[in-house]
Formats: C-alpha cells, sequence, structure tokens
C-alpha cells in the first residue's frame, strides 16, 4: 500500500464544501506553505554545507597519499570548486544591481 493511494481523489476534494472563512483559509494555507519553504532552504543549506565539508575533509585524508591519490583529489576538488562557483552565482543572482554590473 503507497501514500498515494491513501489519499482521496480529485473529484473527492472538489466537493468538499469549506466549513471557515475564506480569509482564514487561505492565512492558514500561506502560513503552511511559508512553513514548508523555509524548512524545505533549511534542510537545502543544511545538506549543501554537509556536502562541501565531506569534499574538504576528502580532500584533507586523500592528500596524506597524494601520489597514489592524485587522480582523485583532482577529481574532489573539481566537484568542490563546482560548488562553490554555484553558490557564488547564486549570491551575484541575488544582487539587485548585478545585471547591470555584468552587461557592461
Amino acid at each position: 500500500m503507497t501514500m498515494r493511494s491513501l489519499l482521496p481523489d480529485i473529484g473527492f476534494l472538489e466537493t468538499l464544501t469549506l466549513s471557515c472563512d475564506l480569509y482564514i483559509f487561505f492565512e492558514v494555507l500561506a502560513g503552511c506553505v511559508k512553513n514548508d519553504v523555509m524548512g524545505f532552504q533549511s534542510f537545502f543549506f543544511k545538506e549543501r554545507k554537509a556536502k562541501k565539508m565531506s569534499l574538504i575533509n576528502s580532500i584533507k585524508v586523500l592528500k596524506q597519499n597524494y601520489g597514489n591519490n592524485s587522480e582523485q583529489i583532482l577529481n574532489t576538488e573539481r566537484k568542490l570548486n563546482e560548488l562553490v562557483e554555484n553558490e557564488l552565482r547564486e549570491n551575484l543572482a541575488k544582487c539587485k544591481h548585478f545585471d547591470r554590473l555584468n552587461a557592461k
């Protein structure tokens, strides 16, 4: 039995009547969506930070035997660089005037 099979179908949901004020309904809905988004953002940034720390620690361990691990070190450093570049790109995109500065 899957979780999806436990949910009612769309036809049932469309026939339900709202027993509370629309304003209250949308306030609660907006609050739930906001909390879910904030929870996902928190999870996302924790996972990204953990991935970054894992790559850094892997590089430190691999560098203890550089001769045997040089190719793996380069691959791991490349992954770390991509992660850092993506973070920087996201931060730049948040800057209000970045598009104007980048266009010049």
